[in-house]
């Protein structure tokens, strides 16, 4: 018998495709590494407000107003300060924003506590600018804070504002030394086509040092915006990319509490927002690199690793640590969406090849090796 070339090449197919399931590609194999144990965390610190620095009496003329030319405003402050402003429904947003100078440091760590109330059906924000210990200004807001674009309760808020942080978020860098917030803006804004007449009443705006009013080797007790777990871990080169932590934690109902893992002002990964537990007081929390998506309102000492536990609402009266586990691996976690150009050029290669020409060569041949028997 005659072997015909198209023949040869049916083989040939029929080869490379079996080569294809075989030898199919396979992920590197990773390797993990796990940190567990109380002997890793240094210290447990709880993180509140210490002594007013400053507060503002709404009295007097150190409010400025910059109203809309297409609202009206009217515009108070006798011990509060009330702002009142009637948008008209233009097709483009409108806002009214009053202002006052500060003189905050901040060397002294200061968060600034706003307490206020926004009508329902606008929204409002809190912005500060500051200059350099040289005279360089800066702007200590940005777009993505969640200070910026509120929506209004129609009821009474505490908004925090840890200026350090705020500074950070909006230029990338911890503030240099020496380095004051000088002014402070409050604003209601309204979307387009939005029409009726809106208030703020703010009551009260006041700073305070941001402190660590205790500190034990597994707990605290007292009343804490938040929780720091200093950590002392192994040099590794290797990624985190899980952690675990047990905790009894207690406060009132409202508290909800939202933990982060953090390597200075790097957040190595993120837990989930829980909630205060009516049943038991301990929490297990996890972790992990996919979780993340926001930033803590304060950071840990230094340059330091720490876990840091922020409430989100309400305070943490007592906190005790109980356990906590750090899993590495050696493969790089690499962020989602980016890919290699090279490798991507290779993989479309590769699935245009055996996914689509080498089938549709197979049933070809296929269906000639049939026609030529009959």
């Amino acid at each position: 018998m005659r072997i015909r070339a198209y023949q040869l090449l049916l083989a040939a197919v029929l080869i490379i495709s079996a080569l294809v399931i075989g030898l199919r590609g396979t992920n590197p194999q990773t390797t993990a590494y796990q940190v567990s144990g109380l002997q890793t965390a240094s210290s447990v610190k709880g993180v509140g407000l210490g002594p007013t620095l400053w507060s503002d009496s709404f009295r007097g003329t150190s409010w400025h107003l910059s109203p809309s030319n297409t609202t009206q405003t009217s515009f108070t402050q006798n011990g509060t300060l009330d702002l009142n402003s009637t948008f008209t429904g233009q097709p483009t947003p409108q806002s009214v924003t009053v202002s006052r100078s500060l003189n905050l440091s901040l060397n002294q760590n200061p968060v600034v506590v706003t307490q206020l109330d926004v009508s329902q059906g606008v929204h409002y924000g809190i912005r500060f600018s500051g200059v350099t210990s040289d005279g360089t200004s800066f702007n200590a807001w940005s777009e993505n804070s969640p200070l910026q674009h509120r929506p209004g309760l129609g009821s009474v808020e505490n908004v925090s504002a840890n200026l350090k942080v705020e500074t950070y978020l909006a230029n990338g860098q911890i503030p240099l030394s020496g380095s004051t917030i000088t002014r402070l803006w409050l604003y209601v804004e309204a979307t387009a086509g939005t029409s009726g007449t809106f208030s703020m009443k703010v009551t009260s705006i006041q700073a305070s040092p941001l402190t660590s009013t205790g500190s034990g080797l597994t707990g605290v007790t007292g009343n804490f915006l938040g929780v720091v777990i200093n950590l002392n871990l192994p040099s590794l080169n290797q990624s985190i990319f899980q952690a675990y932590v047990d905790f009894n934690i207690r406060g009132p109902p409202t508290l909800r509490y939202t933990p982060f893992l953090m390597d200075g002002t790097i957040i190595l990964a993120q837990g989930f927002t829980y909630l205060q537990n009516g049943v038991t007081s301990y929490e297990s929390a996890v972790m992990t690199t996919t979780l993340v998506s926001g930033f803590p309102s304060f950071l840990p000492e230094g340059n330091s690793t720490a876990i840091i536990i922020v409430a989100n609402a309400g305070n943490i009266n007592q906190f005790n640590l109980v356990n906590l586990s750090l899993k590495y691996t050696s493969t790089p976690i690499q962020s989602a969406g980016l890919v290699d150009p090279d490798v991507a050029r290779q993989m479309i290669a590769y699935y245009i090849l055996f996914l689509f020409v080498t089938p549709i060569a197979a049933v070809i041949l296929t269906s000639r090796v049939f026609k030529t028997e009959k």
